[in-house]
């Protein structure tokens, strides 16, 4: 017995500077990192669609004489461009920034007037109702969101911060007639103007709230991500001064232009900073 406990004695001190070795090496591995995680910063391109609700309004008679309502039109197009944001993850909430600049397609127009005739301010006589039209020429936002990680590679977010739009606006007339008198006990002389003459044009740049709501997929837990999103964006009621093409010089046509949009955009994002690696 003496015997068999004293080969064990000299067995385990041979074996157990290896395995102190062994576990030493062990030591200094990485810790294991979670299976994915949404910390970091992405950059990304987006596309999709989106309709703007337009209402034209005329406070002031500037433009025929008598305050008015100039009717409404749905702008609707195509949008498209990038994205830049940042989030932080605690537990399964994500907490993040975005900045969004897209160009867009959207434009609309409608016939302000039945056709007809009328006299303006000027003088000018009108042959058939005005055109207003309104081009969305590029929408951009400032956006916080906060999101909850149903599995770890897929976010589940709400949204909600600022945007603005760059709008254009024209007033055309299919055909435009200006009579001026030469004299009492002469024929008048007439100027005719081609169709589709631009009466009055000008833009602005409307700011509002914007929330929205989607979903975003990192594939296969990777850094490259999916998302698919809607939001909503309203500017109430913004004055627009249209310059006319038709008076004198600096003569404006305050309007007051109403417009909320709704917008669906589909994403591609890389995550280039922090968070870990895939599965």
């Amino acid at each position: 017995m003496k015997k068999l406990v004293a080969v064990c004695t000299a067995f385990c001190a041979l074996t157990l500077p290896a395995i102190a070795a062994d576990v030493s090496v062990l030591g200094t591995y990485p810790p294991p990192r979670p299976i994915y995680t949404w910390t970091g910063c992405r950059v990304g391109v987006n596309i999709g669609g989106g309709s703007a609700r337009t209402s034209w309004n005329d406070p002031f008679g500037t433009v025929d004489g008598v305050p008015t309502y100039l009717g409404d039109h749905t702008a609707s197009g195509v949008i498209g461009g990038g994205q830049l944001g940042c989030d932080y993850q605690v537990g399964r909430f994500v907490f993040g920034i975005q900045g969004l600049y897209d160009l867009t397609g959207m434009k609309a127009s409608n016939i302000e007037a039945q056709p007809g005739t009328f006299e303006d301010r000027t003088g000018m006589t009108f042959a058939l109702g005005l055109t207003n039209e309104t081009f969305i020429q590029s929408s951009a936002n400032v956006t916080a969101r906060i999101g909850y990680a149903v599995v770890p590679n897929v976010l589940l977010y709400a949204k909600a911060g600022v945007a603005r739009n760059h709008n254009l606006y024209t007033i055309t007339a299919p055909g435009l007639q200006s009579t001026l008198t030469i004299n009492p006990v002469t024929n008048q002389a007439v100027r005719t103007a081609p169709p589709n003459f631009i009466l009055a044009l000008g833009n602005n740049s409307p700011v509002g709230p914007l929330v929205g709501t989607g979903f975003e997929w990192a594939v296969f837990g990777t850094d490259v991500s999916l998302f698919l999103e809607y939001d909503y964006m309203h500017f109430g009621t913004k004055q627009a001064p249209l310059l006319s093409t038709v008076t004198g010089p600096g003569d404006i046509l305050p309007l007051d232009i109403t417009q909320n949009v709704n917008m669906v955009l589909f994403g591609i994002n890389y995550r280039f900073y922090g968070g870990a690696p895939g599965y």
